[in-house]
Formats: C-alpha cells, structure tokens, sequence
C-alpha cells in the first residue's frame, strides 16, 4: 500500500513513528492504525485534497498465511470497518479455498459484503 497509494506511506511512516510499539499490538490494531486510518484520511471527501479511491485493494496467495486466526480475522475485519467507517474499499482475495478460509468467509456478516467465488471446470 505504500508503494502503490500516492502520499500514503508518509502517513504509515509517521504512525509508526508516533507508535514505535504498534507491532506489538494485536493485529486489528494494527490493520486500523496502519491500512484503514490512512485510507481514511486519503479518500476523506472533506480533506483539501482527497485521492481517488483505488478500485481494488488485491491480497494474493491468501492461503499461505500460515496462521488461521490471521486469516479469519483479514476477512471479517474489513466487514466489521465498513460499519463504523463511511471508505467504499473494495478487496479482493486471491486463495486456495481452505475450509478455515471458506469457512470464516460464510461467518461474514451481513453476508451482502462479502462474495465467495470457488473456480470449478467451467470457469
């Protein structure tokens, strides 16, 4: 995200330096203080400038994460923000479709917010 959101890794760089510990933090804490706060404040209408929203935020090789927790918590997360949080990001997941995964993407809710795509023989 830093590299590819223009003026976004200037507001990482100084949260962490505000926040030397911040990776000792749960990793919700994290995911807000690091991805979603910036976005926020980039794509904020009333700002002096906002940026244009990206139209996809994609996360690949979703699968290889070897902690479940993780991976659970990656795909609820952005649905429990979109609640409290007005940011229109879209993500998209790219992943072997493990149990734990499939799974946690079914706990979702509202289910209207996510979208499971399994790729079978005629896709």
């Amino acid at each position: 995200m830093a590299l590819s959101i223009l003026h976004s890794r200037a507001l990482i760089e100084a949260i962490i330096e505000t926040d030397p510990l911040l990776f000792e933090y749960s990793l919700e804490v994290q995911l807000t203080r690091l991805v979603f706060e910036p976005l926020q404040r980039l794509f904020d209408p009333c700002t002096e400038s906002p940026q244009p929203l990206p139209p996809l935020v994609v996360i690949d090789g979703f699968d290889e994460c070897q902690d479940e927790r993780a991976q659970s918590l990656l795909i609820e997360f952005p649905s429990s923000r979109r609640r409290r949080h007005t940011t229109p990001l879209k993500i998209l997941i790219a992943s072997r479709p493990e149990q734990c995964i499939k799974f946690s993407f079914n706990s979702v809710s509202p289910p209207s917010v996510v979208s499971f795509l399994e790729p079978n023989d005629d896709f």
